[in-house]
């Protein structure tokens, strides 16, 4: 019988990378060489202290150990809804 996990969240590195040190919110601080906290209204939302929370490779790992097969994956807070909608004006491309 194959294990799919059906709810489970990771931080693409391009999310972090936007984040990072960003003004505003939502932004991220990184509390170590592999750790971070997110925020957003100068609230923190997130605590990363795992490597499987953003690098597949290592998510991978974590899976093999725990014995899932599948899973879904979907990013958590911050998301790309806190983020300030961008105006485009008829006619530009998004």
């Amino acid at each position: 019988m194959k294990i799919i996990d059906v709810h489970n969240h990771l931080f693409p590195p391009a999310w972090i990378d936007h984040l990072d040190g960003r003004p505003g919110s939502p932004t991220l601080k990184r509390t170590g060489p592999k750790t971070m906290i997110f925020y957003y209204a100068d609230r923190p939302l997130s605590h990363v202290h795992k490597e499987g929370h953003y690098d597949v490779d290592a998510r991978l790992q974590d899976m093999d150990e725990y014995g899932i097969d599948t899973q879904i994956l979907s990013l958590t807070t911050p998301s790309v809804e806190f983020l300030p909608a961008r105006k485009v004006s008829c006619g530009q491309q998004r």
